[in-house]
């Protein structure tokens, strides 16, 4: 055979001797080949609960040996296990629910039972099984819908400290005692890498993903955790606080002068003007403007 490279021929390739060649491809993998699964017919997993050492996109830090030692002396916790009745629920309770709701299990949204935890560099793991009435339902969108569910911690913190990260961003360090409850199953985690495959994995082998341009999770991705459905209101409680620590915090998450801002947020109606990267001055109400904060920097959590 007669090969030309830029119209130019260059020779004879003679198939009767041996050669070399290779043809790329990739096939990719389904969500069950990328699960650890110990028992697939009882839905059993080992998974990702909650990343630690880490400040989470809600701006919150949890340190491994902190939360670890709260597992451990936490008697409810160490009940459950005993008696196998850890269980977790399908996303969170409300943001907005009472300490009582917060604290309890509700048999309805019930979706997987927790059998052990240990941790593995900076990530807590589990054994974890889903099951009835919710865990069902979870288990389908995984194995049969390719969804890669996620895990997120639901502690109460009463003890915290406030801090800056090397860029001078506020977040907030949640120390021990800590109060564990359980790990919700949620779609949209406080951590992004807690899921039941590790997402950079799983999104190189999704092929909706990979088929709209996108061959790695260069994009940024966002907690819903993020939305304050009462933006305006919590923000002007902030405002009017005589904490100036509490206005400085908020004021660098907005990088404003917020005791300027004061008479402009406490009216909602008025308008302010918000400059974008390429210095383009974009007039918007008040609602607007806080909703583009909260869900680009994840402020007022």
């Amino acid at each position: 055979m007669e090969y030309v490279i830029k119209g130019k021929k260059k020779g004879l390739i003679d198939f009767s001797k041996p050669f070399l060649c290779s043809i790329e491809g990739y096939e990719p993998q389904p969500i069950t080949e990328m699960l650890e699964i110990v028992d697939e017919k009882k839905h059993i997993v080992n998974t990702r609960l909650a990343q630690c050492d880490n400040i989470s996109r809600n701006r919150c830090f949890y340190g491994l040996e902190d939360v670890l030692w709260s597992l451990k002396n936490s008697k409810y916790i160490q009940e459950c296990i005993a008696q196998g009745i850890w269980f977790g629920e399908l996303e969170h309770p409300p943001r907005d629910c009472d300490m009582a709701r917060f604290m309890k299990i509700d048999d309805d949204r019930i979706s997987h039972k927790i059998y052990k935890y240990w941790h593995e560099n900076e990530y807590l793991k589990g054994r974890v099984q889903f099951i009835p009435p919710m865990g069902d339902i979870i288990w389908r969108w995984i194995t049969e819908a390719d969804v890669n569910m996620a895990f997120s911690l639901r502690i109460y913190t009463p003890n915290y400290i406030k801090r800056k990260d090397a860029n001078g961003v506020p977040y907030v360090e949640k120390v021990k005692p800590m109060y564990p409850v359980t790990f919700d199953t949620v779609k949209t985690p406080g951590y992004e890498k807690v899921r039941v495959v590790d997402p950079i994995t799983f999104a190189s082998n999704n092929e909706s993903y990979i088929s709209n341009g996108k061959n790695s999770m260069g994009v940024e991705n966002y907690c819903i955790d993020w939305f304050d459905y009462n933006a305006s209101e919590n923000i002007k409680k902030v405002l009017n606080s005589t904490s100036e620590e509490d206005l400085n915090i908020v004021g660098d998450l907005f990088d404003m002068d917020m005791k300027k801002a004061r008479a402009t947020f406490n009216d909602i109606t008025q308008q302010v003007t918000m400059s974008t990267e390429d210095g383009t001055k974009i007039a918007m109400n008040v609602n607007t403007y806080l909703f583009n904060e909260i869900m680009n920097k994840g402020a007022l959590r």
